[in-house]
């Protein structure tokens, strides 16, 4: 399948530059291979992508391709990413913002601008209304986890540059990169057969990420998990072992899976909360705050396709799914802008469907009014 076969025809655009054509080329060809550029279709063996199932393979290909695309635009500056997205269903719009997030700093090198000042133009002009502002943050982190001098490094630069309501994010990219990039060259089974916790600690890639601290690790932990999802959607019991083999850092990874299983899933949660039933009771409500998470962002991106997509659910699933949004929702109202914002709402999803909370700190407590619908 192609990977633009998410993408509705696109109208010409002006050629990009000699320079830009060069430099696209480039680190696509590094990032996808020569296929990329001679037939527009993302190679998932490329990745060590094993799912069979040909429909969530097929899930995968379109996500990427949008993804990829997106990154592509961005490296030719041959368009406004607003712009181009709008052509897209709402499943696979926002992967395409992200991807082009991702391309804004290694875009800014043919134009020799400095990274900081592209990257400070980039989020200040981000409205605090944008349906994707949180997607925009990861795709940033994402490029950033590729630092020659360590993503350490570029992390904290930039991490001086955002709101830091979503610094946190920039780490979660780096999470997901790590997750979809390096660990499974490192394991060539990533996500069919789950590594031994052993295994796992000699790992220079989960030590890099266990040197982060606090929330930065946990986020860039939640990172992982949802790059884990794309190596394991059809089998995923692998993917709860290999977060288990964590350890301390379980929560966040099986988190992020929840979340990837929901997000990449919006019109048909059932397979979300299929793989919640396989995941051990006592990690359970790890999972499900990720599933609460993704249908909160999936809201904020399109409200009016995800009231549609809820609505096509048999009537017990349907109740669920409303909980759990509720429930996010009311997270959010409580968190959002708030320079801690990312743990906070993370803890936040960990609520029960009673309508109680807990606080960063892990007290409960009551979620208090019924949330706007307005995002």
């Amino acid at each position: 399948m192609s990977s633009r076969a998410a993408l509705a025809p696109r109208k010409a655009r002006p050629r990009p530059s000699l320079l830009r054509r060069v430099i696209a080329g480039m680190v696509l060809r590094k990032l996808l291979g020569h296929r990329w550029t001679r037939e527009g279709a993302v190679d998932t063996d490329r990745f060590r992508i094993r799912v069979e199932d040909p429909v969530k393979l097929d899930r995968i290909r379109a996500i990427l391709g949008a993804f990829f695309s997106g990154l592509e635009l961005s490296l030719e500056g041959t368009g406004y990413a607003e712009d181009e997205a709008a052509r897209l269903d709402a499943l696979h719009r926002p992967f395409f913002v992200e991807g082009a997030a991702m391309g804004v700093i290694p875009g800014s090198w043919t134009p020799l601008r400095r990274e900081e000042r592209v990257l400070c133009d980039f989020v200040a002009g981000i409205p605090p209304d944008d349906p994707h502002i949180i997607l925009k943050h990861i795709g940033i982190g994402f490029w950033l986890g590729f630092g020659q001098s360590g993503p350490e490094r570029a992390l904290d630069r930039a991490a001086d540059l955002v709101d830091p309501a979503y610094r946190l994010l920039l780490h979660d990219g780096l999470g997901f990169k790590t997750g979809f990039f390096d660990l499974p060259r490192a394991f060539e089974s990533w996500g069919r057969v789950a590594p031994s916790a052993a295994d796992l600690e000699r790992s220079p890639e989960i030590r890099a990420l266990r040197e982060l601290e606090g929330s930065a690790r946990a986020s860039a932990m939640s990172g992982l998990g949802r790059s884990l999802w794309f190596f394991s959607m059809d089998r995923p019991r692998p993917a709860f072992d290999t977060a288990h083999a964590l350890g301390p850092d379980a929560g966040w990874v099986l988190g992020g899976l929840g979340l990837a299983a929901a997000y990449t899933f919006p019109d048909d949660l059932g397979v979300a909360y299929g793989a919640e039933n396989l995941v051990v009771e006592a990690e359970r409500p790890h999972f499900r705050k990720g599933i609460r998470i993704a249908l909160y962002a999936r809201r904020e991106n399109d409200a009016g396709a995800l009231d549609g997509w809820m609505r096509s659910l048999p009537a017990a699933l349907r109740e669920r799914a409303e909980s759990d949004l509720e429930i996010a929702l009311q997270a959010g109202m409580r968190t959002r802008g708030r320079a801690d914002f990312v743990p906070a709402f993370h803890a936040g999803c960990l609520g029960d469907a009673g309508g109680r909370t807990r606080d960063a700190g892990g007290r409960a407590r009551d979620a208090g009014r019924r949330a706007p619908r307005w995002w």
